[in-house]
């Protein structure tokens, strides 16, 4: 598979966006990404760049097909990057964010009750699996 099939792919079956999604965030037109993605265009090396630092996606990958697509991600990491998509202005009032909201107005006793939830909801999980 050349780069411009796993471009394809990965936008397509992987990050399940529209080429003007992936135009807006290359800054190129959606002919451009049509181009790039049948092999008529290359890919710039800044084109790349934006795509790996924008989706997480691993260079090597995009580059070569080896390893994974995404590059590996912290605890940390993982749940900044699910924030960010949480905030974005298309989610602005959306059910997670009003979640979110919520949750970070909390106090310390408040999070220690739903700590205790968790732990529950965990234990009737794995009480549940080991007697299946």
């Amino acid at each position: 598979m050349e780069i411009h099939e796993r471009l394809k792919h990965l936008r397509k079956n992987i990050l399940k966006i529209t080429q003007d999604e992936l135009g807006e965030a290359l800054g190129l037109s959606k002919s451009n990404i049509s181009n790039i993605e049948i092999g008529r265009i290359s890919l710039t090396d800044r084109n790349i760049q934006v795509i790996c630092a924008t989706y997480n996606v691993n260079e090597d990958w995009l580059k070569t097909g080896e390893g994974n697509p995404f590059n590996e991600l912290s605890e940390q990491e993982e749940l900044a990057a699910w924030m960010g998509s949480i905030m974005k202005p298309e989610n602005d009032g959306g059910t997670k964010q009003r979640i979110i909201r919520i949750l970070s107005r909390l106090e310390d006793d408040e999070w220690e009750a739903i700590e205790k939830i968790a732990v529950r909801i965990a234990e009737e999980f794995k009480d549940k699996g080991e007697n299946e």
